[in-house]
């Protein structure tokens, strides 16, 4: 993140081909949760929020490496970097608010949307123009990235590296905190904390993220670029998302059972308002 950079043509195939998968699924998760309301709307809402997100990053994915050598790439980079932040953003969100409803028993989470989706979208839409606005973009003709010299680094650090290690280890502390409170209780097991209860969320946010950001530590701290060595595997992370985000969704039982329901339970589910893994339990 914060740079582009060459990808040896093979590589940039899958990537693309990857992207494209990421931007199918993502679109498909949209189309399922507005048509089959198989979630609640809190729920629905940050599936499909983190959905739009993935077909921004992979599409913008695709741009930069396809139109890299052409045009000024540089507002690729930035919507890349702005959506991948937010998910980041988002999978604080879910990771916050189940431990409201399984640990503190609230039922006063819904009212914190408009102050996720503020953080998430107007607040990194405008942190992340900075480098727009005071010249840090610099394209070279082939590869854009935000410039590391004088205050520049701070700034990178600031909008990259910073947040996701505070976010990492706030949604790990969390999930710690969850697993403990719950340990020995059957309605929430490790299992049905992850799957179930949708930790899988955040976690899996981490884990596409986690690569791309040990490779550019490592870039940086040893002055070596490892993308020309392992593009494939940071960059098709980063594009996956969308199809683990797919995957992640079809794991609940709850929600296959809602969306292959049989035609003659469809009066009995339509006065449901859908499945939510922000169910308050015992």
């Amino acid at each position: 993140m914060g740079s582009t950079t060459y990808i040896p043509p093979v590589d940039m195939i899958l990537i693309i081909i990857f992207s494209g998968i990421s931007i199918c699924l993502s679109i498909a998760v949209i189309i399922i949760c507005i048509k089959k309301q198989i979630l609640e709307s809190f729920t629905s809402k940050i599936i499909i929020c983190m959905s739009i997100n993935d077909t921004i990053c992979s599409l913008n994915l695709i741009l930069i490496q396809t139109l890299a050598k052409f045009i000024n790439n540089c507002w690729f980079l930035y919507l890349f970097d702005a959506s991948i932040m937010s998910n980041l953003i988002w999978a604080l969100c879910i990771a916050l608010t189940l431990r409201e409803v399984i640990i503190k028993k609230s039922a006063h989470y819904k009212r914190y949307f408009k102050f996720w989706f503020i953080l998430a979208y107007p607040m990194i839409i405008v942190l992340f123009a900075i480098p727009f606005i005071t010249g840090g973009y610099i394209y070279n003709g082939g590869v854009c990235y935000i410039t590391e010299k004088g205050y520049w680094v701070i700034l990178l650090y600031l909008l990259f590296t910073v947040p996701f290690l505070l976010f990492t280890f706030t949604i790990l502390i969390i999930f710690i905190n969850i697993y403990i409170s719950c340990r020995g209780t059957k309605k929430n097991s490790l299992k049905t904390i992850i799957i179930k209860r949708g930790y899988i969320y955040p976690l899996s946010v981490l884990i596409i993220i986690l690569p791309s950001t040990i490779s550019a530590c490592i870039e940086y701290f040893y002055k070596s670029s490892i993308y020309n060595k392992s593009g494939i595997f940071t960059l098709t992370f980063l594009s996956c998302h969308g199809i683990l985000n797919a995957i992640t969704l079809m794991l609940n039982k709850s929600v296959r059972k809602i969306m292959f329901k049989k035609p003659e339970d469809s009066m009995i589910l339509r006065s449901l308002e859908g499945y939510s893994f922000l169910d308050i339990t015992e």
